[in-house]
C-alpha cells in the first residue's frame, strides 16, 4: 500500500480506506477477525489522532502514541491487501486502497475512476478563471494517480456534443486556469470539459461540461 507521507492525509485516507473495506469485506474475502481488528484499530487512531491535534492535550507521549496507533493500523490494512486474492481486484479497489499492480520497473498506477468538477468564474472583464475539484473526494487536490487536468474549451455556438467539437487549450497542473479572450469576444457564451490525465499520460474520465459567459468592459 501506499500510504500518505501527511498525518491529515493519511487520516483521510484511513478512514475512507476502512469505511471501503467494511463495505466490501465479503467480495474482497476479509475474514471477521480482520475486520474486528482494522475497526478497532481505526477507532484507536481516531482516538489519538484528534488528541495529537488538539493543542490543549498534544504532547511528545500523545504524539507518540497517535504514530503507534498509526503503524498499527498500517499493519493490519497491509495484511488485509496482502490477502486479497489478484482475481478479486477491480481497479476501483486499488485505487481507492492505493494498491498499484506491480509490474516491470515501476509500478503501474491504475486510472481514478473519479472526474473533474470545474466552475468557472467570469466576473472579470475578457477573463475566466477554472477551477475544479475531485468529484470522489470533493477536494481540490487531484486524485492519487493524477498529474494533471486538461482543460477543452469551445467558444460560442451550439453546445458541444463531445470533445471533438472543443479544442483543448492546456493542461493544468495547479490551479487556478485562466483563460483571456479578446474585445470582439464579449458576450459569447465559452462552453468547458476538464479531464484527469494519469502520471504515465493516460487520459482519464472527463467530467460534465459547465460554461460561462465572457463579461465585455
Amino acid at each position: 500500500m501506499n500510504f500518505p507521507d501527511k498525518d491529515a492525509e493519511l487520516n483521510q485516507f484511513f478512514l475512507i480506506a476502512v469505511a471501503y473495506i467494511l463495505a466490501n469485506f465479503e467480495r474482497l474475502g476479509v475474514s471477521i477477525g480482520n475486520k474486528g481488528t482494522v475497526t478497532t484499530r481505526l477507532s484507536t487512531w481516531v482516538t489519538k489522532y484528534a488528541i495529537s491535534c488538539t493543542p490543549s492535550t498534544s504532547t511528545t507521549i500523545t504524539v507518540a502514541e497517535k504514530d503507534v496507533a498509526g503503524e498499527e493500523l498500517k499493519a493490519i490494512l497491509k495484511i488485509i491487501t496482502g490477502d486479497i486474492l489478484n482475481s478479486v481486484w477491480t481497479p476501483t479497489d486499488r485505487s481507492t486502497l492505493r494498491c498499484p499492480v506491480i509490474g516491470g520497473r515501476y509500478p503501474l498506477i491504475p486510472l481514478t475512476v473519479s472526474h473533474p468538477i470545474g466552475s468557472v468564474a467570469t466576473d472579470v472583464a475578457f477573463q475566466h478563471t477554472i477551477r475544479y475539484r475531485d468529484f470522489l473526494t470533493g477536494k481540490k487536490a487531484k486524485p492519487w494517480g493524477v498529474g494533471s487536468c486538461q482543460i477543452w474549451q469551445k467558444v460560442g455556438g451550439t453546445a458541444p456534443n463531445s470533445l471533438s467539437d472543443m479544442q483543448m487549450i492546456g493542461t493544468c497542473t495547479k490551479q487556478p486556469f485562466i483563460c483571456t479572450f479578446t474585445a470582439l469576444q464579449a458576450n459569447e457564451l465559452v462552453y468547458y470539459v476538464l479531464r484527469w490525465v494519469s502520471t504515465r499520460g493516460e487520459d482519464g474520465p472527463q467530467g460534465p461540461g459547465f460554461n460561462g459567459k465572457i463579461k465585455g468592459a
